[in-house]
């Protein structure tokens, strides 16, 4: 699998799928159309060369590829989410830092 062609995005609607179980659900979900999410299914069936979810009824059923990728993308998302949430916005009041000016020292000559 080529990791360029893999965005975050993209395991966002994988893991909106899982829990779904419908595109146009998971589209409601994560804030992106029903084609969106049906294009982006489709970037993922194509990097991973599996069909991934498939039409069961009404609802979209993981493959047995997908179930295994759950977890760990699960995982890495939260991962991910923490990382971001935990970052700490700056604030200038709050540095504890000393500032000096360096100035040339001159030297007189012969």
């Amino acid at each position: 699998m080529n990791l360029n062609a893999l965005d975050l995005n993209l395991v966002r609607v994988f893991d909106a799928l899982l829990r779904e179980r419908s595109v146009t659900r998971a589209g409601e979900q994560i804030g992106l159309s029903q084609p969106a999410v049906s294009a982006a299914l489709n970037r993922l069936r194509h990097l991973l060369n599996d069909q991934l979810f498939v039409r069961r009824g009404n609802d979209m059923m993981p493959t047995p590829r997908a179930e295994s990728l759950a977890e760990p993308l699960r995982v890495a998302l939260r991962e991910i989410e923490r990382v971001f949430h935990s970052a700490k916005a700056f604030d200038p009041a709050e540095l504890e830092r000393t500032f000096t000016s360096w100035v040339p020292i001159s030297f007189p000559c012969c």
